[in-house]
């Protein structure tokens, strides 16, 4: 579970790092609000993973699925690789590496 449990945590970073951006430089509040959300979130889920809950990379993978589908709506619409094209890709690098580490944690238990 270390595995999924630090690219939640590196994720949730960046997806807070995204929010600040989405403030400052283009001045949406609403963006800032739902990745700080999303964020707090994905560290949460990244916590609940390292203590060992199973049910917390379930979760973060579900986050993680649904984020990448927004990035996806938002790249689509709006046509600019640099926020949403990129973390689309990030989106869908973190969705298999939680889903590595908890395939691979549920492996080590049996």
């Amino acid at each position: 579970m270390k595995r999924a449990s630090l690219t939640c945590f590196v994720f949730g970073v960046l997806i807070a790092g995204a929010g600040v951006y989405a403030l400052y430089q283009l001045g949406s509040i609403v963006a800032f609000v739902s990745c700080i959300f999303s964020s707090i979130l994905l560290l949460a889920t990244g916590y609940f993973s390292l203590k060992g809950v199973t049910g917390a990379g379930y979760t973060s993978g579900v986050l993680t699925f649904l984020l990448a589908i927004y990035f996806a709506y938002r790249f689509i619409a709006s046509e600019r690789f640099f926020i949403s094209g990129i973390f689309v890709i990030l989106s869908f690098i973190a969705l298999f590496l939680i889903l590595l580490g908890v395939f691979l944690s549920l492996r080590e238990e049996e």
